[in-house]
C-alpha cells in the first residue's frame, strides 16, 4: 500500500529540506512513499485564520481519494513509543485501503472538514513544534519505524534498559542529574557515581 504525506507550503529552511529528502529517500527502500507540497496560499496578511484553514483545508480534501485512510498529524492525537508506532503502523498497513494519508496542516492547523474527513489522528509529542519541523520528525519516525519492523539496527531501547536496571537495584544517579550518558568510559562512570554519593551524605 502506499503512503502519502501530504503538507502544506513548501519547507523553506534548506537544512530541513535537505534531511527530510534524505529519510525521505530512505524510506522508499521499504514501502511506496511520496511526499506532496499543497501550495501556500497567497496573500494571507489580514486573513483571519478560520479562513485561512478554510481554504488549506479545500486544497487538502481536494487531494484525497475514496478509500483513503486519512492520518492527521495533530496535537490533539495519539502519542506512542516509536515501537508502538512502529506496530500501529504494520497494522493500519494490512488494514486499510489503497493509500494511507498523512497530512500536515498549515500553521493554524486544520478545518473541521479535514478533521471529518480524518480516520485518526497522531501525535508526535506534547511539545509544540513548526509545522515544517514536524515533517522532519515525521519522516524520520516513519523510517525508524520501519527499521524497527525490519529489525534493522537503527532504533535503540534504552528506556528498556533502564527499567531492567530500576527493578535489580537502586539507580546509579540522582534525580537532578539524570542517567549517565550512554558511552562514557568506565572510570569516568566511576568517578559520576563518586560524586553522587558524596553529595548524598
Amino acid at each position: 500500500m502506499k503512503t502519502l504525506f501530504l503538507v502544506v507550503g513548501k519547507t523553506t529552511d534548506k537544512f530541513l529540506d535537505r534531511l527530510i529528502e534524505e529519510y525521505a529517500g530512505r524510506l522508499g527502500h521499504y514501502v511506496p512513499f511520496e511526499m506532496e507540497v499543497i501550495p501556500e496560499l497567497k496573500n494571507t496578511r489580514g486573513m483571519p485564520p478560520e479562513v485561512q484553514k478554510e481554504r488549506e483545508g479545500e486544497q487538502i480534501l481536494r487531494r484525497l481519494q475514496g478509500g483513503d485512510y486519512v492520518v492527521l498529524l495533530d496535537e490533539g492525537g495519539m502519542e506512542r513509543r516509536s515501537v508502538d508506532f512502529a506496530a500501529w503502523f504494520d497494522s493500519r498497513q494490512q488494514a486499510a485501503g489503497r493509500r494511507m494519508v498523512f497530512v500536515v496542516g498549515g500553521p493554524y492547523g486544520f478545518s473541521a472538514a479535514v478533521y471529518a474527513a480524518a480516520r485518526e489522528q497522531v501525535s508526535l509529542s506534547k511539545m509544540t513544534f513548526s509545522h515544517q519541523m514536524v515533517r522532519l520528525l515525521f519522516v524520520e519516525q516513519l523510517y525508524r519505524a520501519m527499521t524497527i519492523l525490519r529489525g534493522e539496527p537503527y532504533h535503540h531501547e534504552w528506556s528498556r534498559s533502564l527499567a531492567q536496571q530500576a527493578t535489580a537495584g537502586p539507580p546509579l544517579w540522582n534525580a537532578v542529574e539524570g542517567p549517565p550518558c550512554r558511552g562514557l568510559p568506565v572510570p569516568a562512570l566511576k568517578a559520576a557515581e563518586g560524586r553522587a554519593a558524596g553529595r548524598g551524605r
